[in-house]
C-alpha cells in the first residue's frame, strides 16, 4: 500500500466557485461521478439515489435475485434486481449494458403472482414504466414471467434496446440495485473523497482516502503526520450512511479498528460524520495522536491511499 499526504486544507466550500486544475486536466464538480468516489461501492454506477451493478456471470432470475442480496450484504446494504421506474433510469442502464460485453440482463420486473401484472421483485410495486420490444411481453408457451433488458448488440432485430419476457429459468446476466448514502450530501460535500481519485489517476491508479485497519498502520501514519508538522488529516472512516456505524468510504466495510480521542466520536450538534487523525502538534490536550469525528465540511489536510 502506498500513501500520499496532501498539505492542503480542503472541504466542500473550496469547490463552490472555482475549478481545480490537476495534471493538466480540468476537473469540474458538475462532471464528477459520485459512484467513483465513495457514494457507490467500486464497480457500481450511480444514478439519482441508487447504485447499480452489472454482473459478469449469468444466472436464472431467482438465483440472480439471491446473488444481488448476497453482494449487497457485503457492503452492509439490502440489494435486489434493479427496478426501472422511468425513461431516465432505462436510458442510463441501457448505456451501461451497451458499454459492457454482454447483451442481456435480468431486471426485477415479473408477473409471477398474476399473469400480465408486472411488479418489481422484492416489492409489491407495479411496474408502471416499461420498454417492451416488438410483440412483447408475449408469455410464449404460457411460461415467460421474468424480464430481461436486451442491449443494442442483441442479435435479433426487434429486441434490441428493449425489454422482453423470458423463462425465469433462462440464464442471463443481471443488474443489481442498492440505495446510495442517505444523508443528502452534495457533490461538494464529497470533494475530499474526489481529490484522492484525481491524484491517483495521474499515476494510473485508483485512489481513496486512507483506511486504517490496524494499530500498525495507525502508528505508521501518525509518524508521517508528525514528521509533516501538520496537525490534522482526513482519513476514510465515516458514518454518513447510518449514525454510529463507521465504514471505510471506498468499500463500505465496517471500521473494526479505531483510535478515538477523549470523548470521541461525539457527533457534536448531530453534524460530525467524517474522521480526522490529529497529530502530536494538535493544540488541544487529549486529542493528540488520536482520531476525532468532524463535520465533513471542515478544512483538513488529507491522506490518500493507492495499491502498489
Amino acid at each position: 500500500m502506498a500513501y500520499f499526504f496532501h498539505f492542503l486544507n480542503i472541504s466542500n466550500q473550496i469547490y463552490l466557485h472555482c475549478q481545480w486544475e490537476y495534471n493538466k486536466s480540468s476537473v469540474n464538480a458538475s462532471h464528477i461521478s459520485l459512484s467513483a468516489y465513495g457514494v457507490c461501492p467500486a464497480g457500481w454506477s450511480s444514478y439519482k439515489t441508487n447504485c447499480f451493478f452489472l454482473s459478469r456471470e449469468n444466472e436464472t432470475m431467482p438465483d440472480a435475485q439471491v446473488m444481488c442480496g448476497i453482494i449487497a450484504r457485503s457492503y452492509g446494504k439490502t440489494g435486489r434486481l434493479a427496478a426501472v421506474p422511468d425513461v431516465g433510469t432505462d436510458t442510463f442502464l441501457f448505456n451501461l449494458i451497451d458499454a459492457s460485453q454482454y447483451d442481456s440482463y435480468w431486471i426485477g420486473a415479473n408477473d409471477l403472482v398474476e399473469e400480465g401484472k408486472f411488479v418489481w421483485s422484492g416489492t409489491t410495486m407495479k411496474a408502471t414504466y416499461a420498454k417492451w420490444g416488438q410483440d412483447q411481453p408475449d408469455n410464449r408457451g404460457g411460461t415467460e414471467h421474468c424480464t430481461a433488458m436486451r442491449g443494442k448488440d442483441f442479435p435479433f432485430i426487434g429486441f434490441n434496446a428493449s425489454w422482453t419476457d423470458n423463462l425465469c429459468t433462462d440464464l442471463n446476466n443481471y443488474i443489481c440495485e442498492i440505495t446510495e448514502y442517505s444523508r443528502n450530501l452534495t457533490r461538494y460535500d464529497l470533494i475530499m473523497f474526489v481529490m484522492c481519485g484525481i491524484i491517483a489517476r495521474s499515476y494510473g491508479k485508483t485512489g481513496r482516502l486512507a483506511a486504517v485497519p490496524d494499530a500498525g498502520t495507525d502508528t505508521f501514519l501518525f509518524n508521517l503526520i508528525d514528521a509533516s508538522h501538520q496537525d490534522s488529516y482526513w482519513i476514510g472512516a465515516n458514518d454518513i450512511v447510518e449514525e454510529g456505524k463507521w465504514v471505510w468510504e471506498s468499500t463500505l466495510l465496517q471500521v473494526t479498528y479505531t483510535n478515538w480521542g477523549k470523548d470521541q466520536p461525539n457527533n457534536r450538534d448531530g453534524a460530525e460524520h467524517c474522521t480526522a487523525m490529529r497529530g502530536k502538534y494538535f493544540p488541544f490536550v487529549g486529542i493528540q495522536r488520536t482520531w476525532t469525528d468532524d463535520p465533513c465540511t471542515d478544512l483538513n489536510n488529507y491522506i490518500c491511499e493507492i495499491n502498489q
